[in-house]
C-alpha cells in the first residue's frame, strides 16, 4: 500500500504507481522554467488504483459478496478520415540548369476544402553525383486556381521529404486546382503526392478515466451452497459498445496569463512613481482543478445508463437503468481579471442519480425485446427557489511600490458564483407492459400535483390505468389547516401525515377518510378519531376508529372501533413492544407484567426484587432460567394497583412451588393448574378500590375486568416472540436457531407443536423406510358376480400413509373376513340376461349395437340394458337373416 503522503496519485487522488513524482502540480512542458524531470505523472493506472478498495464482505452466516472492478471510461467521438490520392513523378532534363521538367496534377476539392502535399526529392537512380557545388535549385512547387497562385512557392536545394498543407484558408469547396512541380537537374528525381477532399467517418472510443466501477458482484449463499453473479454494463441497449460515462477526463492543471511587475518608473519631485504594466508572462500550477461541485456525489464519473443482468451476454435478459446525469462545468463569472479554472462553479440542487427510466428486456436473437418500461418525469418548480451569490478572489502577484488603484487591481482575479436551491419534484410515472413479443402495450400513467408549497407533498395523484379508467387521490396535510393541533404540528416540523384522503373514480367521489389528530402530551401528535365518508354527501360521514389513550412515545394504549369493544395494550421493552393485549377493557382497568425489564411494571406498583437477583446473563435469551415461567425473569414481593370499586376483576398469576402461598388482599386464590414447579392461581374480586398481590416468587401476573380477555407476550429483542400466553393461560414457547430463524414451537408441557427445517434449495434427506403403510379408511364393500349377486366375499379400503413410499396416499381394496355374513343373498338370479336390481331378479332388454353383412352372413352385435342403467358386455351372433334393426349392410 502506498503512503498516505504519496505523490503517486492520478487527477482524482487514486494511486497510480508513479515512482518519480516530487509533487502534485505538473509543470507545463511549455513553461520556460520547466524541465522534463519536473513533469508530474498524474495519469490513471488501473492495477495501482485497486489498492485498498473493498474486495469481499464475509457475513457471520458464512455468506459472502465479492466485488470485481474495472476502470471508469468516458466516451469521445473521433473521426477517421479517408483521402482521394493523386500523384506524379519525374526527373530533370539535363545538366543545363536553365531547363526543367514540369509535372502537373489537376484535382477538385470536395465538401471539406483541404489538401496536403508531400514532395520527395532524391538522386535519380543510375546517377551517383550529388547536388552541384554551386548549390543549384532541385525543384519548385506551386499550387494554382486557374492562373492565380495559391499559397507560397516551395523551393528546395536539398534532398528529402517536404510536406505542405492547404486548409480552408487557401481552398474553396468543390473547386478545381492545379499543382505544378518543376524539376531542374537530371540527377534529381521528385515525386509529388496530393491527398485531398477528406471524407470523415465518426466513431466512438472509450477513454480510460480515473477511478473504478463495479463490473460484477459474486454472491455466495451458504444455505443453498450456490454462487450467483450480478453483472453491470455501463452502456445503453442502443449501443452496447459506447460508454455512457460523464465526467472530466483531464483537469486544467496550469493557466498562463500576462502578469505585472516593476517595468518602469518615473520621478515626480522627490517621489518615485512605479508603473506596473502587463510585461511578464506568468503561469499558475495546481494539483487539480476539479471542484467537488462538478463531481457526482464524490465520484469522478457518473453514467446515464447502466444494464444489470445475471450473465454478461444477457442470455436471460436484464434491466437497463437510466439516470439523470448532468455535468456542472460552468465557470464562475469573472468580475475582475480572468477566469479561474479551479474556482467553485455555480451550484444547483443535485438531481444527479435520480432514475428516470427503467427497461426490463429479454434477448431476441441479436437484438432485444422490451417487456416492461417505467418512465419518470421530473420538473423544477420555481415557486420554491433561492439564489445566493458568493465571490472567490485570487491574487496573482504582489504589487510593488506606490501604484494607482486601477493598476493595483491588475494583480487580482475576482469571480462570481451562485448557489441555487430549487424544488425538483416527480410529475409523472408511466409504466408500460408488453407481451413476450414486445407488442400489445398496456399503459398505466400516474401524475402528481403539488398545490401547497408549505409542505411540498403531493396533493393530487391521478392514475389512468390500462382500462382507461381515471382514479384520483386527493390529500391534505397539516399545513393545509389553520387550526390546532395542525398549526402546532407544522411549527414542530411535522408536515407529512395525511389528514384527509379523498378517492374518486371517473369524477365520482368514492370515499373520504379524515383523521383528526391530537397532541396527546409533549408534542406527541397522533390520531384521535378516524372518520369515513362514502360518496360526496357529508351526511354520510361517520367515525370509524377512536383512540382513547397513548404512551409517552405515541403507541396506542386504548383503541376501539366506533361502538365496538375497547382494545387496550400494555407496553414494555422501552415502550417498543406490546406485552399484553386485552379485549373488552379500558387501559385504566388492566395490569400485567412478566417482569422482563426493571421499567416494565405494566401498570403495577412494585415493591420487591426481580428474580434471579444479580444475574449478569439475563440478556442471553437462549439460556433457560428456572426462575421464570415465561421470559427470563420473575418477581418476589408485593405489587399493587388502584381499581374501580364498582367493577368485578379477575386476577391470575403463576407461583413457584416452594414459595409462600400467594395472596390477593390477604386472601388465598383458587389453584387451577400445576405445570412442573409452577402453580396457576385465580382470584375474582369486587367492591375494592385497590388490589395488593403478595408472593415470594411469581410470574405472568394479570389483572383485568371480568369478561375481558388478555393475551400476553415476551420477546427476544431484535429476534422475535419468546412466549405467547392466551386468555386461559395456555403458553406457547418459541425457539430460534443461530440465524434467528424460528426453529420450533412448544406447548406449556414443552411438547413440540411445530418444528421447522430449513433446507433451501437442498435435496431432502432420503427416507430410511419406503415401504408402504396401508391403513384402513373405514370403507367396505361386498363383492358381486356378473348378475350383481353377492358372492359371499367382502373387501376393505386401505390408504398408504407413509410419505416416503412411492404409493403415498394411494387407495387399494383388499379381502377381509370381517362381516362376511353381510354379503349373502337369498334370491337366485342366473343367466346372461339376468341381473339383480333392487333385490329383484330382472331380465335385461336385448339391444342391437351394430350389424354387418359379409357375403351371405349377418354379424350382429348386442348388449343387455337393465332398468338401473347398467349395461352388459357386448356379444356377437351370426345368421343368414338380417339382424333386427340392422345398421350396416355390405
Amino acid at each position: 500500500m502506498p503512503s498516505q503522503k504519496s505523490y503517486a496519485q492520478d487527477y482524482y487522488g487514486y494511486f497510480n504507481g508513479a515512482t518519480n513524482n516530487t509533487g502534485f502540480a505538473p509543470v507545463d512542458n511549455g513553461w520556460m522554467y520547466g524541465s522534463p524531470g519536473e513533469v508530474t505523472n498524474r495519469t490513471p493506472e488501473f492495477t495501482s488504483m485497486q489498492k485498498g478498495v473493498l474486495k469481499k464482505v464475509i457475513y457471520p452466516t458464512g455468506g459472502s459478496e465479492e466485488f470485481n472492478y474495472e476502470q471508469h471510461t468516458l466516451p469521445e467521438q473521433v473521426y477517421d478520415s479517408s483521402f482521394t490520392v493523386v500523384s506524379t513523378e519525374g526527373t530533370g532534363p539535363n545538366s543545363n540548369i536553365t531547363q526543367y521538367t514540369m509535372k502537373t496534377i489537376t484535382f477538385t476539392t470536395g465538401a471539406i476544402p483541404f489538401a496536403k502535399t508531400t514532395i520527395k526529392s532524391e538522386i535519380n537512380p543510375g546517377y551517383t553525383s550529388n547536388i552541384p557545388e554551386d548549390n543549384h535549385m532541385l525543384f519548385e512547387f506551386q499550387l494554382y486556381q486557374g492562373t492565380t497562385a495559391i499559397g507560397p512557392i516551395l523551393k528546395k536545394k536539398e534532398y528529402g521529404e517536404f510536406k505542405q498543407n492547404y486548409s480552408s484558408f487557401y481552398l474553396q469547396p468543390f473547386t478545381e486546382y492545379r499543382a505544378e512541380i518543376k524539376i531542374f537537374l537530371i540527377n534529381t528525381k521528385a515525386t509529388l503526392t496530393i491527398e485531398h477532399s477528406p471524407v470523415l467517418t465518426a466513431r466512438w472510443q472509450n477513454n480510460p478515466a480515473c477511478g473504478l466501477r463495479v463490473n460484477n458482484i459474486v454472491s455466495f449463499d451458504p444455505v443453498s451452497n450456490k454462487q450467483t453473479t450480478r453483472y453491470y454494463k455501463y452502456a445503453g441497449l442502443t449501443n452496447l459498445q459506447k460508454s455512457t460515462g460523464m465526467g472530466m477526463l483531464v483537469p486544467d492543471l496550469s493557466q498562463h496569463y500576462e502578469g505585472g511587475g516593476t517595468c518602469a518608473s518615473y520621478t515626480t519631485g522627490s517621489s518615485v512613481i512605479y508603473s506596473q504594466i502587463l510585461c511578464n508572462n506568468l503561469a499558475q500550477f495546481s494539483s487539480s482543478s476539479i471542484s467537488g461541485t462538478i463531481s457526482f456525489g464524490g465520484s469522478s464519473v457518473a453514467y446515464t445508463d447502466v444494464i444489470e443482468s445475471d450473465d454478461a451476454a444477457f442470455v436471460n435478459g436484464g434491466i437497463q437503468h437510466s439516470f439523470y446525469t448532468e455535468l456542472n462545468d460552468s465557470r464562475p463569472l469573472p468580475k475582475l481579471g480572468s477566469i479561474m479554472p479551479s474556482a467553485p462553479r455555480n451550484l444547483y440542487a443535485d438531481r444527479n442519480g435520480i432514475e428516470e427510466k427503467t427497461i426490463w428486456f429479454k434477448k431476441n436473437g441479436t437484438g432485444f425485446t422490451t417487456l416492461k418500461k417505467s418512465e419518470s418525469t421530473y420538473s423544477v418548480d420555481n415557486r420554491v427557489s433561492y439564489s445566493f451569490t458568493s465571490y472567490v478572489n485570487r491574487q496573482k502577484w504582489e504589487p510593488i511600490g506606490t501604484l494607482p488603484n486601477n493598476e493595483k487591481l491588475l494583480a487580482f482575479d475576482c469571480g462570481e458564483y451562485k448557489y441555487n436551491s430549487i424544488w425538483f419534484h416527480l410529475d409523472n410515472i408511466s409504466i408500460t407492459e408488453y407481451d413476450q413479443d414486445g407488442q400489445n402495450p398496456m399503459v398505466t400513467s400516474t401524475s402528481y400535483e403539488y398545490n401547497n408549497i408549505q409542505h411540498t407533498q403531493p396533493t393530487k395523484i391521478t392514475t389512468t390505468n390500462s382500462k382507461n379508467e381515471i382514479l384520483v387521490q386527493e390529500s391534505t396535510y397539516p399545513a393545509d389547516y389553520a387550526t390546532l393541533p395542525y398549526t402546532a404540528m407544522v411549527a414542530d416540523y411535522i408536515i407529512s401525515p395525511v389528514i384527509e384522503s379523498k378517492s374518486s373514480k371517473a369524477g365520482n367521489v368514492m370515499a373520504i377518510v379524515k383523521t383528526d389528530y391530537k397532541n396527546w402530551s409533549g408534542k406527541i401528535y397522533r390520531p384521535e378519531i378516524v372518520n369515513m365518508q362514502k360518496g360526496s354527501n357529508p351526511a354520510n360521514k361517520e367515525p370509524r376508529l377512536h383512540y382513547y389513550a397513548m404512551t409517552s412515545n405515541g403507541n396506542a394504549l386504548e383503541v376501539a372501533k366506533e361502538d365496538g369493544i375497547r382494545m387496550s395494550y400494555v407496553w414494555d421493552y422501552e415502550n417498543t413492544m406490546a406485552i399484553a393485549e386485552v379485549k373488552n377493557a379500558q387501559v385504566t382497568d388492566i395490569a400485567y407484567s412478566s417482569f422482563e425489564t426493571p421499567a416494565g411494571t405494566g401498570n403495577w406498583t412494585l415493591t420487591g426484587t426481580l428474580l434471579p437477583a444479580g444475574s449478569s446473563d439475563l440478556n442471553n435469551y437462549w439460556t433457560t432460567y428456572t426462575d421464570a415461567l415465561t421470559g427470563k425473569r420473575s418477581f418476589g414481593g408485593k405489587i399493587t394497583k388502584t381499581v374501580s370499586p364498582g367493577k368485578n376483576y379477575t386476577i391470575t398469576l403463576w407461583a413457584k412451588s416452594g414459595s409462600n402461598t400467594p395472596t390477593v388482599n390477604n386472601l388465598a386464590g383458587t389453584l387451577l393448574l400445576t405445570k412442573g414447579s409452577w402453580n396457576l392461581y385465580k382470584w375474582n374480586v369486587t367492591g375494592v378500590s385497590s388490589v395488593a398481590v403478595q408472593c415470594n416468587q411469581m410470574d405472568e401476573v394479570r389483572l383485568h375486568p371480568a369478561g375481558a380477555f388478555m393475551t400476553s407476550y415476551t420477546y427476544i429483542p431484535f429476534v422475535g416472540t419468546l412466549t405467547i400466553t392466551d386468555p386461559v393461560n395456555n403458553i406457547q414457547y418459541y425457539e430460534y436457531d443461530g440465524l434467528n430463524r424460528l426453529l420450533r414451537v412448544r406447548d406449556i408441557d414443552r411438547n413440540i407443536l411445530k418444528q421447522y427445517d430449513y433446507q433451501y434449495n437442498q435435496a431432502i434427506t432420503p427416507c430410511a423406510n419406503k415401504i408402504a403403510n396401508w391403513l384402513p379408511t373405514g370403507n367396505t364393500r361386498c363383492l358381486t358376480n356378473s348378475n350383481n349377486v353377492y358372492t359371499g366375499a367382502k373387501e376393505k379400503e386401505e390408504r398408504d400413509e407413509n410419505n416416503c413410499s412411492p404409493t403415498y396416499l394411494s387407495l387399494r381394496w383388499t379381502a377381509t373376513t370381517t362381516g362376511v355374513g353381510e354379503c349373502v343373498n337369498t334370491v337366485t338370479c342366473t343367466g346372461a340376461d339376468k341381473r339383480l336390481v333392487n333385490g329383484v331378479c330382472e331380465t335385461g332388454v336385448k339391444t342391437l349395437v351394430s350389424s354387418v353383412k359379409s357375403g351371405n352372413t349377418w354379424y350382429c352385435t348386442w348388449k343387455y340394458v337393465w332398468s338401473d342403467g347398467y349395461e352388459s358386455a357386448t356379444f356377437l351372433t351370426t345368421g343368414s337373416t338380417k339382424c333386427l334393426g340392422g345398421l350396416v349392410e355390405l
